[in-house]
């Protein structure tokens, strides 16, 4: 994943959390479409976080049915419980999966595995604060939420580099913004690239709704997380 593919995942996560996405809300069919038309699985409501996750990637280009658990990319297939494991699995088999007291220092677009006494959550990394702390974009927390949270590296349990994951494979291409677009993004213009679910996502913008809630911090509400 280039610098090109790794904005528009970084940025495809910005833009649910500063615009509140949840399973519940006015923009229910975003939630929807991060997580394949799923509400439930076998009756039972599951934790979402890894499929913002994949969904996220797969903005950002990256096709291989190996690494993301998605039915889009696995012949219709998705498997409950499997979207970090898997992610997991295939960063750790190339070399990818980098645990916080090893030294790697992990960049925007960065999945980060949490580790919780209930089971495991992810994320995507977004900037460094101070030391030992950082900010990731989150799916399914605050009870349902997409939300820019607060992180420790105490917390942690792996990050995944997503440079390492390969874009363009298994599936057909999507849109994608060049460094032109990019740039005039940054300055303000209101380009709206065209992601692979159709979703159009404006380039986000600083939001004073997501600054509160990562200014919450700490552990808040967590569902139960795939694994």
């Amino acid at each position: 994943m280039d610098s090109e593919h790794l904005a528009l995942t970084v940025h495809s996560a910005k833009w649910c959390v500063d615009n509140k996405v949840s399973s519940y809300g006015p923009l229910r069919h975003v939630y929807l479409q991060i997580t394949e038309g799923r509400d439930s699985y076998g009756g039972f409501k599951y934790s979402w976080c890894g499929d913002f996750v994949t969904w996220a990637l797969m903005q950002g280009g990256v096709r291989d049915g190996a690494a993301l658990n998605r039915a889009a990319l696995n012949n219709g297939q998705w498997q409950m419980g499997a979207n970090i494991s898997r992610l997991a699995l295939w960063a750790k088999e190339h070399g990818s999966l980098f645990h916080p007291k090893q030294g790697y220092e992990p960049e925007a677009g960065d999945p980060v595995i949490i580790q919780w006494p209930n089971g495991d959550h992810i994320g995507i990394y977004s900037n460094a604060l101070s030391a030992g702390a950082y900010e990731s974009y989150d799916g399914n927390t605050f009870a349902g939420l997409c939300a820019k949270r607060v992180r420790t590296y105490s917390q942690t349990k792996a990050f995944i580099c997503a440079r390492s994951l390969p874009v363009g494979t298994n599936a057909t291409s999507i849109s994608l913004v060049d460094k032109t677009t990019i740039a005039a993004q940054e300055l303000g213009i209101g380009i709206q690239p065209t992601t692979a679910s159709g979703i159009v996502i404006p380039w986000p913008t600083n939001d004073s709704r997501s600054v509160a809630m990562a200014a919450q911090g700490g552990n808040g509400t967590e569902l139960p997380a795939q694994r």
